[in-house]
């Protein structure tokens, strides 16, 4: 059968790097822990995620195929700054430094903050392509609530924005960097869960929010602010207040 016209066959693959001759290329996959970037476009919209691994020498570019052409060829200068690092000799971790210093510019961009922690690169390629019919990403405030383990422990944040001014509904799941690695994961996978069925049922991704088994405080913010919150050590649920106060001392002065 014939590809659709202006379809390209190689958007069914993923923009990594695989082992054959040439160019030495990073490891397109590892089960070991990985940190990684998010990059966006003009109007912020995710582009994709660029990871790296350093105990497998792992590191690739996972492009967001509900973007079509536009987010692969944008996907494209990433993934060759990832494969010039490692004919460099680079370790992973350090391509993906270099990622973050260049930054990008008005055609893609990474989104400023520290990289965020991984278990494996699977789980960065499930948010490229999670299918949860909302987008990963908005500029916007996000409404958002902690989900905790059965010991209170804070694993993580679900987010969503129904959408305004002009911006599309989008939802997400933020794992802490410092939460149980298994249960981080696992709650991760309940929640896009979540978010696939409200997307199903032509819900607005806010109504994954409600209360619920593992559903702790919540509220609003930048989604930005929320993914400095998920590389702290400390516990979501008390920043709210400190930031707050620390507002307030400030406007004392």
């Amino acid at each position: 059968m014939s590809m659709p016209p202006g379809r390209n066959p190689r958007l069914n693959e993923d923009l990594r790097f695989g082992r054959s001759s040439g160019p030495p290329l990073y490891c397109p996959s590892t089960d070991k822990p990985v940190q990684y970037l998010t990059v966006v476009d003009a109007l912020d919209r995710v582009v994709g995620y660029a990871f790296a691994g350093d105990e497998d020498d792992a590191g690739g570019f996972c492009y967001r195929k509900v973007g079509g052409d536009e987010a692969y060829d944008k996907s494209v200068r990433w993934a060759r700054m990832l494969r010039d690092a490692k004919a460099e000799g680079l370790a992973p971790t350090e391509a993906l430094a270099r990622l973050a210093a260049f930054g990008g510019d008005e055609d893609s961009r990474v989104v400023p903050g520290p990289p965020l922690s991984a278990p494996d690169s699977a789980y960065v390629k499930e948010l490229a392509d999670p299918g949860t019919g909302f987008a990963p990403y908005t500029p916007e405030d996000v409404d958002y609530v902690v989900i905790v383990d059965a010991g209170k422990v804070a694993l993580g944040m679900l987010w969503a924005h129904d959408g305004a001014n002009g911006r599309v509904a989008a939802a997400g799941w933020l794992p802490r960097e410092h939460a149980p690695r298994d249960a981080a994961h696992a709650a991760g996978r309940k929640c896009i869960g979540r978010l696939r069925e409200a997307a199903a049922q032509g819900l607005a991704p806010s109504a994954v929010l409600g209360p619920g088994e593992g559903v702790s405080v919540g509220g609003c913010r930048p989604l930005k602010t929320l993914t400095h919150w998920a590389t702290l050590t400390t516990d979501p649920r008390v920043l709210p207040r400190f930031t707050e106060d620390l507002h307030f001392r400030q406007a004392d002065t």
